[in-house]
């Protein structure tokens, strides 16, 4: 399965955080899955020109 993460639920899985459901986390950690993570810049006006 092709799991994608947005930023928040990427950090909550990587902190350990109750934020993310079992069910989530125990999808992210099974070897079998692919993880895609959409990160998206903290700042959004440091990308404008």
């Amino acid at each position: 399965m092709n799991l994608l993460l947005d930023t928040h639920a990427f950090l909550w899985f990587v902190d350990g955080s109750a934020k993310i459901s079992t069910p989530a986390r125990t999808l992210v950690e099974d070897d079998g899955n692919t993880k895609w993570v959409s990160v998206h810049p903290r700042d959004s006006h440091s990308q404008k020109r």
